[in-house]
């Protein structure tokens, strides 16, 4: 018997192991990293880029609001019968348009209101813009031809410029049917029930030309209940008030005088006889606050705000002797406001800019050593007899930055914008303030009385 042979399963030959050489995976590491690290950089390079368009879209945002402000206002001073200029005996005032040029330059104060406790500051080198005019509140129209509009004289001389005081109806509707309002919430009724002494504008029928600006008298001023009407109201007006104001004298008389036409030492105009239109003149004043990055400490960053302040009209007073009317800011981080008026000295209706200082340059504030006071600016060049320089535009200039620097960038340094000339390597113009981006918007604005 023979004996079976044992199976044998032959092997297969052992397999050669799948997987990484160590330089493989270095090669590989460092791919990886290189992706990634490029993603980073990318991401980071765009969330910069995003950052610094949103702080450019906030500043172009900031520039926007602050000369729409400033514009708009601009655009309506003189409503109400106000002209941007007015003769006083011995030079003319600005009514309407006023600019402090260059505040704390030369030794000037840089206080918003001259000498008023605690008022603000205003940034050196910058402007300070005042507009004049009936802006929040009605133009109230009266029934001159039927005895509304009283003065009393001192002597007892029926002449307007010995007024010292006087009244004026006001009625609604009026003769031609128009509503007016006298109701509580009106600025004339808060004025009169809050004892505020506003200035008022009267402006003659005969011409705007002919006008006066008095106070307010509210002791003596009523509202008229109904049933009740001033004589000289027109029979079916279902509301009306009577007037009481001072010429001179009371709290800020002396200083509202000085917004008048044409005027004598004392009283009204000699023509103004009688009035058509009554308004609440109010002062708007815009400026630059200076402020820091912490309040009260100069060595900390400079934070200015532009602001506006209310004040009683021609005075250094803020609206009813309150210094929160003195800085309602409207937008932040604001580096200069600069405001040059536009006067046809030849009165050719063109106003010309010749390379200041120039004897052809029509614009005031565009030029070193430009002084609003001079004559020269004041009188027109086309004469004898002297004649009033009128004033067509006003020229708004507002610069803006950053919230925050960027440490990577330098704006171009300022040289001049209108007459604030910078220092190079100062404020401005230092390292650490070329690392702010800075957009300038400038607008002409016509004047609605030339």
């Amino acid at each position: 018997m023979q004996t079976p042979r044992p199976l044998t399963i032959p092997l297969e030959p052992p397999r050669r192991q799948d997987g990484w050489t160590l330089i493989e995976l270095t090669v590989s590491l460092l791919v990886v990293i290189e992706v990634i690290l490029a993603a980073l950089m990318i991401f980071d390079f765009s969330n910069e880029l995003a950052r610094v368009q949103t702080q450019i879209t906030d500043l172009q945002q900031s520039l926007r609001v602050g000369q729409y402000e400033l514009v708009r206002m601009t655009r309506m001073a003189g409503r109400g019968g106000l002209p941007p200029i007015t003769a006083e005996p011995v030079q003319p005032r600005w009514a309407a348009v006023e600019v402090r040029n260059n505040v704390g330059s030369g030794g000037s104060s840089t206080d918003l209101a001259i000498n008023f406790p605690g008022t603000p500051q205003a940034v050196a080198g910058t402007d300070i813009l005042t507009v004049r005019g009936v802006f929040t509140s009605p133009i109230y129209q009266v029934n001159y031809a039927a005895g509304a509009f009283r003065f009393v004289t001192n002597p007892i001389l029926k002449t307007p410029d010995l007024a010292v005081s006087g009244s004026v109806d006001l009625c609604s509707p009026t003769t031609s049917g128009v509503a007016q309002d006298f109701s509580a919430t009106s600025a004339l009724a808060r004025a009169i029930n809050g004892t505020v002494t506003e200035a008022l504008i009267l402006v003659s029928p005969i011409s705007e030309a002919i006008y006066a600006v008095v106070q307010l008298d509210p002791a003596n001023s009523t509202i008229s209940p109904p049933g009740l009407m001033p004589a000289s109201c027109p029979a079916g007006a279902t509301a009306g008030a009577t007037l009481a104001f001072f010429v001179k004298g009371g709290t800020y008389g002396d200083q509202y005088h000085t917004l008048s036409a044409a005027q004598t030492a004392q009283g009204l105009p000699p023509t103004l006889t009688s009035v058509a239109l009554v308004g609440i003149v109010e002062e708007y004043r815009y400026y630059l606050r200076q402020d820091y990055a912490i309040a009260g400490n100069p060595a900390s960053d400079p934070m200015p705000h532009l602001s506006r302040a209310r004040m009683f009209p021609g005075t250094e007073v803020p609206w009813q002797g309150n210094l929160g009317y003195a800085q309602m800011d409207i937008a932040d981080n604001y580096v200069d406001l600069q405001v040059a008026l536009g006067l046809d000295a030849n009165l050719d209706g063109v106003i010309t800019e010749g390379s200041p200082p120039s004897s052809t340059d029509e614009w005031l504030y565009n030029a070193a050593n430009d002084d609003g006071s001079a004559l020269t600016w004041q009188y027109s060049n086309q004469g004898p007899p002297p004649r009033f320089t009128p004033l067509y535009y006003a020229r708004i200039s507002t610069m803006a930055r950053t919230s925050g620097r960027d440490p990577d960038y330098q704006a171009p340094p300022l040289n001049q914008i209108e007459d604030h000339a910078y220092t190079a390597g100062v404020g401005a113009n230092s390292l650490q303030n070329r690392m702010y981006r800075r957009r300038l918007l400038q607008t002409v604005v016509g004047l609605r009385n030339e």
